[in-house]
């Protein structure tokens, strides 16, 4: 597996099967779906640092991990300067990264089980380490306050207060073996993503109570989520190849399929409204309109450049990683 295995699913999920769902929804590919003329991007200090996870902050920069180079940096919206912040702490590995309630960045470690904090301005961190080797994956704000992150290896999702730093872990599942991976807020819930069973975990941040919804496959393997201002969750399905909507009221979904190993991965509703994503296989960023199924996709310049994390910027663009490329990339939408 390689690339795809050491990034996505160390958890083991790359050994899962996805299978096809008979109520699949064609997704229409765009005649000039495969386009480059939309992609720039920007290289970073380093030719191996395996950028990851990206979040717009305080200081009105793009901020992202370099999974690989145990750092963090920065990248101006406006000039591109890029400016990097070495973890002084032996192992380090920041993987995804997100915008607290402190206006602080916080960040997943999974190379030294902890969960870090840097000041956007005097650029000083500090981790919180998580009890056991748990290698905390995802993290989120969630309303009530508090930073919310998975527990992949210990089937918990944890919450850290951002004032005192106490650490609570809330188990997923009695019987274990769900592997919570991507998580996500929307309102008083947080929801994520479930390696194993089909399912989509939701947190109620103010009771603190889990709930699973189930996928109609229980071999779907949903990795990235986001919320659709419809109530929907998209989310994509890196092993079964394919970007989903469902309905957490009905339980309604829709399966969108793309090309073999496209591999995709982070996933969010772009400021168009449509739903946008990488393919980390294919070296792709994805574009699905939620009215129609159109499905666009877009080469980026670098072969081999894994893109990964996505978000939207200040300047009606979105910005994603490049884990194999050691690149950022941008995608303007006017």
């Amino acid at each position: 597996m390689g690339l795809r295995a050491v990034s996505r699913f160390g958890c083991a999920a790359a050994l899962l099967v996805a299978t096809a769902w008979s109520g699949t929804a064609t997704a229409a590919a765009d005649a000039s779906s495969a386009s480059s003329r939309a992609v720039v991007e920007f290289a970073t200090t380093s030719p191996h640092g395996a950028p990851s996870g990206i979040a717009f902050g305080s200081d009105r920069t793009m901020w992202f991990t370099e999974e690989l180079g145990g750092r963090l940096a920065t990248i101006d919206p406006w000039t591109h300067r890029v400016d990097e912040y070495p973890l002084a702490i032996p192992f380090a590995s920041p993987r995804q990264i997100t915008a607290g309630p402190d206006k602080h960045m916080w960040f997943t470690d999974v190379g030294t089980n902890a969960i870090g904090r840097i000041d956007p301005h005097t650029h000083v961190a500090t981790e919180f380490p998580v009890a056991g080797a748990q290698k905390p994956l995802s993290i989120a704000a969630g309303r009530d306050g508090a930073m919310w992150f998975t527990e992949p290896f210990a089937d918990h999702i944890g919450r850290i207060d951002p004032t005192t730093h106490v650490i609570t872990e809330l188990p997923v599942s009695p019987a274990g073996g769900t592997g919570p991976l991507e998580l996500t807020a929307a309102g008083d819930y947080l929801w994520f993503t479930q390696q194993t069973g089909g399912k989509i975990g939701r947190i109620d941040t103010r009771t603190r109570q889990i709930t699973a919804f189930a996928l109609p496959d229980a071999a779907v393997t949903p990795y990235g989520i986001t919320p659709a201002s419809d109530g929907s969750l998209w989310f994509t399905d890196f092993v079964g190849q394919a970007i989903w909507r469902l309905d957490p009221v009905t339980g309604d979904s829709k399966r969108y399929p793309l090309a073999p190993q496209s591999d995709p991965t982070g996933i969010l509703v772009g400021p168009d409204g449509a739903m946008w994503f990488t393919e980390f296989g294919t070296d792709q960023i994805g574009r699905i309109d939620p009215t129609t199924g159109a499905l666009k996709e877009f080469q980026t310049p670098t072969h081999g450049s894994a893109p990964d994390g996505i978000t939207a910027g200040p300047d009606r663009a979105l910005w994603f990683t490049e884990f194999g490329g050691s690149k950022i990339g941008h995608i303007r939408l006017d």
